[in-house]
Parts: C-alpha cells; structure tokens; sequence
C-alpha cells in the first residue's frame, strides 16, 4: 500500500497560498474552516510523524533493507492501537460512568489536544469554586478524580483520553 494513503500531504498551491494541506488519497483540500480537522498544530504533528517513520523505515547508508513509510505507518499504528487498548482493559474499574461525564464535561471536545499531567489539572480547573485557587475548594468527588488522574503513568493517559474522544464521536466507552 502508499503511503500516500496514510495521511494528508502538504502541497503547494498558488491560489490558496504557499501551503495547503489536502488528503493524499482523494486530494481533496482540507479547509481550515473546517470543524472537523484540527488545524492547530497540523503541521508539527504531520513532521514529527513524517520524521518518526523514516527514522524506521532502514538506514540507506547502511545498506540495509528499507521499508515502505505505509508498513512503517501501519506497524506503528497497529502498536499503537494494541497497546491503547490492553492499556484501557486495565483502566477497567478505576474509573467509573461519573468519572468520565465530569471529564467530558471539563472538555467537552471530540478532538483533546493532550499533553501529559493535563487531565488532572483540567478537571481542577473547571469546577472548583469560582475565583478560588484552592484545590481543596472543589467538591470531594473532583479532587478524587483529579488525584486519580494525576496518577495514571503517561500510556494510562492516553489511553484515558483515547476512551473520551471515542465517546464524544459516538462510541461505547471502552474503560467502562
């Protein structure tokens, strides 16, 4: 398989400026307009991909076999998509229905931009007592989940954030 496939392209496009970002597969062009693409940091992410995979596709200058991005793209997700899913499995019972509707309503968003150490500190954020600083002024059951969620090592975390995007676009959630 291509690896155009796999994901969107950057192209040059002289109507629509020096960089419009297009899917590989159809070349259909990807409106920042749009709300179902998340255009912020699009092009960082595509890079630090694009790099990732050739960075395991074979070293060229070692003569070694190399692979195509789209195997390399595809064990990768297929690595990713394990081991969020084993992760989740473990997740199972830790967190209960009310842990995640506090969550998705902290961030009610079907694209979560992530990084590790904010599920916790969003929580927090959204419902302690207005204008108050103090962890311990939100109700009891937000500073367990928030604590709990300050524990779970960075795969637990997406893992957790993977399980609130799939529900927010429509899925059973698999923590649950």
């Amino acid at each position: 398989m291509d690896s155009q496939t796999f994901h969107s392209s950057l192209q040059h496009d002289p109507a629509n400026g020096p960089y419009m970002l297009e899917c590989a597969s159809c070349r259909t062009p990807i409106q920042a307009s749009d709300p179902h693409t998340d255009q912020a940091g699009r092009l960082e992410r595509l890079q630090y991909v694009r790099e990732q995979i050739e960075s395991r596709r074979g070293n060229r200058a070692a003569g070694v076999l190399r692979f195509s991005q789209g195997f390399v793209a595809e064990q990768a997700l297929e690595r990713y998509f394990r081991t969020v899913a084993d992760t989740q499995e473990s997740l199972r019972g830790r967190f209960d229905a009310s842990d995640f509707d506090w969550m998705l309503n902290a961030r009610p968003e079907a694209i979560w931009r992530w990084t590790y150490g904010d599920l916790a500190a969003e929580v927090l954020d959204t419902f302690r007592y207005a204008g108050d600083a103090d962890e311990e002024s939100a109700a009891p059951a937000i500073v367990d989940l928030a604590r709990r969620l300050a524990e779970l090592t960075p795969i637990e975390q997406v893992a957790f954030a993977d399980a609130c995007e799939r529900v927010f676009r429509g899925y059973s959630n698999p923590c649950l």
